[in-house]
């Protein structure tokens, strides 16, 4: 359903979602589809409809019954730095100033969130901490490659991890650092060995209209 996005989020919206051992990343899918969305519609000028989507990925809805019990939240920091993007584009500017600092506070512990953070630090001016942040994603993302892997659910077949989604998570994790850093060559050749891992990551597929 790629680039459907009205039929998606009408599921999403409107269908219930049991529970399910070994669901972890449900909530994700549907700040994806809300944050692709939004973007399709600052495209074409609706900046407005653009800001109430990204707001809606804020919410955990009950047909969803995902539970929200940590409220470290990383991917925040990916929400508000596209809503202050739409902000911008609306002319709300004091608004869109208080988007960009509520990103660049948002505690994305080791996530690729961090990315966002690093972002919303630069555009407040504050450099030095978001080229930290950009190198430690590069440093991690080298870090956690692997040759081989015990899969303790193996039996299952369709659980559990591979080599291949260990490494191009890994791999996605650089080039965010990489891009980040104006490495933007080295950054796309990395998220097209991302997809040759993974051909279904989101991030490496959509990275050029989210980043």
């Amino acid at each position: 359903f790629a680039g459907e996005y009205d039929y998606v989020l009408e599921l999403l919206r409107n269908c219930y979602f049991p529970t399910r051992e070994g669901v972890a990343n449900f909530h994700d899918i549907y700040v994806d589809a809300l944050l692709l969305a939004g973007y399709a519609q600052l495209e074409k000028g609706q900046a407005s409809e653009a800001v109430s989507l990204f707001r809606e990925a804020f919410t955990y809805p009950a047909n969803h019954q995902v539970f929200l019990v940590d409220e470290r939240t990383p991917r925040d920091a990916e929400i508000y730095v596209a809503e202050a993007r739409a902000l911008e584009v609306m002319g709300e500017k004091a608004a869109a100033l208080e988007s960009w600092k509520a990103a660049a506070a948002v505690d994305t512990q080791t996530s690729d969130a961090r990315y966002w953070k690093a972002v919303a630090q630069k555009h407040l001016g504050d450099k030095k901490a978001a080229r930290a942040l950009f190198r430690e994603l590069v440093k991690d993302g080298k870090a956690r490659m692997v040759q081989d892997i015990v899969n303790f659910y193996g039996a299952e077949g369709t659980t559990g991890v591979t080599v291949e989604s260990i490494n191009a998570a890994a791999l996605y994790t650089r080039a965010l650092g990489e891009e980040g850093l104006g490495h933007h060559l080295k950054s796309r050749r990395l998220m097209s060995e991302v997809r040759r891992l993974d051909p279904a990551h989101l991030g490496a597929a959509q990275y050029r209209k989210l980043l």
